[in-house]
Formats: structure tokens, sequence, C-alpha cells
């Protein structure tokens, strides 16, 4: 019976891990969630790349550039969202140091983009 329980609970797991957000589901969330933003307006969102976390399990990091319009310039921004597919969080910080998950994660993305523009 353990056994049983095991097995079913590692391959849901498995399965809850293998929900990937796709770029159009992320669009959909940041549009709605800015969308009251009277001062700036959401044009579009690029996926870069996605990173499943070692910790907390089932959670993915999504490398992400969002486009907005503010007055007649466009901005870009580079962003870090972390999703289990069913909550966004913007960051994870480690009680014991303060450590950002996000910053670590950012300070990679930059070192390989500063690698791909030579």
């Amino acid at each position: 019976m353990l056994r049983l329980l095991t097995i079913i609970a590692v391959s849901s797991g498995l399965m809850f891990a293998s929900e990937i957000l796709n770029e159009n589901e992320l669009a959909a969330f940041f549009k709605n969630s800015l969308s009251n933003e009277k001062s700036y307006g959401f044009e579009s969102i690029k996926l870069h790349a996605t990173k499943e976390m070692k910790y907390p399990v089932g959670w993915r990091a999504y490398f992400i550039t969002l486009k907005f319009k503010v007055a007649d310039k466009e901005i870009e921004l580079k962003e870090i969202v972390f999703s289990d597919s069913k909550i966004i969080s913007r960051d994870f910080i480690v009680l014991k140091n303060a450590k950002s998950f996000k910053n670590e994660l950012f300070d990679k993305w930059n070192e390989n983009i500063q690698k791909d523009a030579k």
C-alpha cells in the first residue's frame, strides 16, 4: 500500500512539473493584471526561455521581455517570473541569507547575453 501511494505521489508530481505556461498564457496574465494602469499600455511579451527549478519543486523560471507603450515611446523590460502553472510569483527569497532567486538568475542571464553579443 505504501509503495502504491509513493508511486501515485511521484507520478502526479511529474505530471504537475511537466505543465509549462506558454507565451499566450503569460501574455493573458500580464494583460489582465496591467489592464487598469492608465499611464502606460501593455504591448507584448516575448518568452525567451524557461528553466525548471530544483527548489521549490514543480516551479519554473520564465525569462521574458515585456513591451510597454508610454506616450509615444516603447519601453522594453527584461523580467523573470516564477510559476507552478497555477500561481505566479515575482521572486523567491531564502530566509536564512536573504538570497533572491531572481537576482541570481538575472546575473546568469546577463552573463549569457554578454557572451552571445561577443
